[in-house]
This record gives structure tokens, sequence and C-alpha cells, in this order.
């Protein structure tokens, strides 16, 4: 199984009155060549950064089509590396510093 495609759903939900709290969720759907479909929340969805996940998760999707969405820590992993620097500048970071 192999994600084809991830669409993204950019929720503006109106208050009720002005004692709730406003609550704009960002969703996902990630599709599969097998037919399969899951959904997914940005965990960004909230407050003043809300509109961010939407950019993030538009500019990241193409990096995962055509990877198993089972695989979820190669997948974890590949963002967390592709998103971080890489990880170099950290572990030079750390590294020098355990040593004071």
């Amino acid at each position: 199984m192999k994600i084809t495609s991830i669409e993204v759903f950019d929720c503006e939900l109106k208050k009720r009155d002005q004692t709730m709290s406003s609550y704009n969720p960002v969703l996902i759907r990630v599709n599969t060549d097998s037919g399969l479909s899951g959904i997914g929340e940005v965990g960004l969805a909230y407050g003043a950064g809300a509109k961010a996940g939407v950019g993030i998760i538009r500019d990241l999707a193409p990096l995962v089509v055509g990877e198993d969405p089972l695989n979820i820590e190669k997948i974890w992993e590949f963002f967390f590396r592709k998103t971080f620097w890489g990880m170099g500048g950290r572990k030079r970071f750390l590294c020098r510093n355990e040593r004071y």
C-alpha cells in the first residue's frame, strides 16, 4: 500500500456565543492506492498558530507520496530530519556542551 495524496481541510466553525473558544480544526485525509483513506487532525489547529498548520501540511505532504502509510516510524523520522536541520547542528551543539 502506498500514499497517493494528502488532502487538507481548513475548517472554520462559527462560535455559538461569546463564551465559546475559537476552534478551527485542520483535518487531513491520507489516500492510498488500495482505496483506503485515513483522517487525522493537525496539532497546530488551535490558537494563534492555527493557520500555520495548513501551510506546513501542504508543504510536507508531497514528501510522503509514494510511502507506505503503515510505516509510521520511517515517516516520522523522515519528517523529523527533514524539518529540523537534519539534526546535524543539534548533535554537534549537544556534544560540545556535554564536555563543559
